[in-house]
Parts: C-alpha cells; structure tokens; sequence
C-alpha cells in the first residue's frame, strides 16, 4: 500500500496561477516548513523552558549525591570548679556512608577526655584517642536502603527530563507545523482568488469597450463590474485569512534576547505529499511505543516504582548493624584495641513497613496500568492520523477530478460565450465553481500535509520536520 498524491492537470493549473499571481507581486523570500521548524527551535520560549529540565536533573542528582558526603561531628566542653578544670572534653570525627552493597559506613574519630568529673565514657589518657571503625547493616539495607534508594531514583531524572523535554519540544513542532501549513494554505488560496479577480477585471474592460462601440448592451457591463466586486470580496476574504495565519504563525519566531522575530517571508508553494509505505507505517508503530516520551516516561516511573517496592521490602526485615572500631593511644602503648558492637532495632508489628510495602505495591500497579493506557492511546493517535491521511487523500482524488470537469466546462462555455451562445452570467458561474473546487482542492492538500505532520508526531518522528 502506498500513501501518495499524484499532482495531475487540477494541481498544475492551482500551481500556475500561484506563479502567475507571484510574478505581479514583490519579490520576497520563501520560508520552507523545515527552515521555519529550525527558527522555532532556536529560540523559542518553550524550547529554552525545555532545557532546564537538565539543569533541574543536575540539580536533583546533586542531592542524591549529598547523601554519601561525609559528615562531620565535633565537641568541645570545658568545666571548672575553684579554677580547676573538672570537664574537658575535645571530640571530632568524620563518617563517610558508601554507596556499595551492605551500605557500610566508615568512620575516623579523635577524642581526649580528661578531668575529675569526665563521665567514664569520655575519659581517655591525657594525650588521647584515636579510633577507625566500619558499620555493617546485617539483615535490613544490604540490598538497598533509603541513601541508595534515593539516589537510585535520582538517577533516573536525566532520562526524565530529556523524555519532558522531548515532549514539549515535539508538541511545539506539532503546533508550529500546523500553523505553518495554515499559512501556506492561505497564501496559495489567495494567489488564486487574485488570478480569478484579474480575469474577471480583464474581462469587465473587454466588454466596456464593446459597450462603448454599441456592440453589446449596458447591462453587461454592469453585471461584469458586479462579478468584479464579488472576486474583490473572495480576495481581501482570503487576504484576511493570509494575515490572520500569518500573525498567529509569527507568535512561534523569537529572537535569542527573547524578543518578537519579524516574519518576513512568504510560505513555499504547498509541495507534493511524501510517500508513506505500509512497512514504513508498521516499523513506526513499533517504535513509537518506544521512542514517544509519553512511554519513556511511563517506563521511567516503573523503575523508580520498582526502586520504592524493593526499599519497602527491606523494611520487613529487623535493622542490625555490626560495628568495629580500632583503637589507637598516643602514649606509646602498642596495645591493639579494639570495640565491637551489635545494635538491634525492630518494631514489633511491622505495621508501618507492611504499611509502606503495600502502598509501593500499588504505585507500581497503578504505574502498569497507566503504561497499557498510554501504549493504546499512542496506537489511538497513529490510526487517527492514517485515518486523516487516507481520507484527505480521497478528497484530492475527488477535487482534481471536479477541477477537471469545472476547467473543461468554463472553457467550453468561453468558447460559446465569444460565439455568442451564452450569457455572461453562465460564464461568471462556471468560473465561480471552477474557483470553488481549486480552494477545495488547495484545503483537501493541506489537510494531507497537515495530517502528516499529525503523523510524524504520533509516530514521535515530529523532530526529522518531514517524511524522508
């Protein structure tokens, strides 16, 4: 199956009286869609929006990091009594977690207690103390625990804001290429309503003249200028829709300062429609359930989902740590000291991890759930915009067999016109439904045009501009 718009007689006059209307005008730059796409993205608002997003990833990730920093912890205290030191206390010590399997902590302290009245706990040799030690979790937090959790779901960000920036970034080109394609559409249906509006100009001072010679009567002349003022209506209509899109197309160029960008363009003729292959169509279908950042979102809030069940579950578990401290005295003792430790925290219940387990368990669910309804809403968005390809389609087929019968029918009827066997009313309505169905047939293109750029977004290819 091919997706294809075959541009045959109807489209070849729409064209050449776009460049005949062109030639009388003054010569401006055209803008192409991928051109016009490319200023948009360079500095729009949304799109420097859309980069923060990493900054906020950074930032996020920093944080995570700050739960690894080693921590510091220092005491002073002095007491006396008849100015005699009773209490003096020194203590300092750095603890550095590890992001590793069993979550140890080191640890590096110093402290000199000395005095008559140092609790026994504090007191050491006049020159003091120093310590090396290691925390092991043994049962709860040897998989993972809230540090590694936490830092384990801020990870992800970076792959969360660039799926958000992708999304605001594809729904922008989305919005511009519509815009875009509203604007070419009204310039080439301007061109036409002005070829129209010269012709029936042209042939108003044809038939003055032969009024002016007697050869025909004057109410043909007034029912030519009548048909004149109806084709100048059908123009500054047109015109209005051309400056309409065109005001709306301008709110998406932006300079880099952040102020307005002028558009001072025109739009390319609207160009023939791209091919879309069945196997193209199939092969998109697949991908966009992968590259759409609506699904990379989706996925990204599965693992963080998954992160929060695997953290509630070693919450089941009793807390125990291990610990051991190497001891070293600065009075030339080559003793080896050391302390161990065993330190047990459990509620009885477990109802506030039973608790948490079964919440995480449901974000999960609900995380599943939410990807089956976005994977089907993305199929959704790529059958509704075969659908508009393939009936815009249809409309093309159509318009250009009705603009072929409408030119073949006002060319006959010109040519019993100047031989005298029509009146110039029939004339005037042939030339209005030829008119009418060469704006049917410019609409029915850029619905297809439309509809592609719709596709492009649906498949989340909006970022390559164009079909290739």
């Amino acid at each position: 199956m091919l997706l294809n718009v075959p541009m045959r007689l109807a489209s070849a006059v729409v064209a050449l009286f776009v460049a005949a209307s062109t030639l009388a005008q003054p010569r401006v730059d055209s803008l192409s869609l991928q051109r016009f796409l490319d200023l948009v993205l360079a500095a729009h608002p949304t799109i420097q929006s859309a980069d923060l997003e990493l900054d906020i990833a950074n930032a996020t990730l920093r944080d995570a990091y700050g739960e690894f920093d080693p921590v510091f912890e220092g005491r002073i205290e002095r007491k006396t009594k008849s100015g005699s030191p009773t209490v003096d206390v020194i203590s300092a010590g750095v603890e550095l977690p590890l992001g590793i399997a069993f979550g140890p902590k080191l640890s590096a302290k110093y402290k000199r207690g000395v005095g008559s009245r140092v609790d026994n706990i504090d007191r050491t040799d006049p020159t003091g103390e120093a310590e090396i030690g290691l925390k092991v979790p043994l049962l709860q937090g040897i998989f993972t625990d809230k540090r590694r959790a936490t830092f384990e779901k801020a990870s992800l960000r970076p792959e969360l804001s660039a799926a958000i920036q992708a999304e605001l970034r594809n729904n922008l080109l989305r919005k511009a290429s519509e815009a875009y394609w509203d604007w070419s559409e009204a310039h080439t249906q301007l061109a036409v309503a002005r070829r129209v509006f010269e012709i029936g100009v042209v042939r108003a001072n044809a038939i003055a003249e032969r009024v002016r010679r007697g050869e025909t009567a004057a109410l043909d002349s007034i029912e030519a200028l009548q048909e004149v003022e109806k084709r100048r209506g059908d123009v500054l209509k047109a015109q209005r829709k051309v400056e309409s899109s065109g005001i709306k197309l301008a709110v998406f160029l932006w300079n880099q300062e952040g102020t307005p960008r002028p558009l001072n363009a025109v739009p390319q003729a609207l160009p023939p429609a791209p091919l879309i292959t069945a196997a193209q169509i199939e092969m998109d279908k697949q991908n966009a359930l992968k590259v759409r950042p609506e699904a990379l979102q989706i996925e990204i809030d599965q693992r963080a989902a998954d992160v929060d069940v695997r953290f509630a579950s070693e919450l089941q578990r009793p807390y125990i740590e291990a610990q051991f401290q190497a001891l070293q005295y600065f009075s030339g003792f080559n003793n080896f000291d050391y302390r161990v430790g065993l330190s047990v925290s459990q509620p009885l219940l477990f109802r506030e991890a039973s608790a948490q387990l079964q919440l995480s368990q449901i974000k999960a669910q609900r995380t599943l759930l939410k990807r089956y309804e976005t994977d089907r809403k993305v199929i959704a968005d790529i059958d509704d915009a075969l659908s508009a390809i393939g009936r815009a389609l249809e409309r093309i087929d159509a318009a250009e067999r009705e603009t072929n019968y409408a030119l073949l029918v006002q060319e006959g009827e010109r040519r019993r016109f100047l031989a005298g066997e029509s009146s110039l009313l029939i004339l005037n309505l042939r030339e209005r439904a030829t008119f009418t169905s060469q704006q049917g047939l410019i609409t029915a293109q850029a619905d297809y045009l439309r509809a592609v750029s719709d596709y492009l977004w649906a498949t989340g290819r909006i970022q390559e501009k164009w079909v290739k």
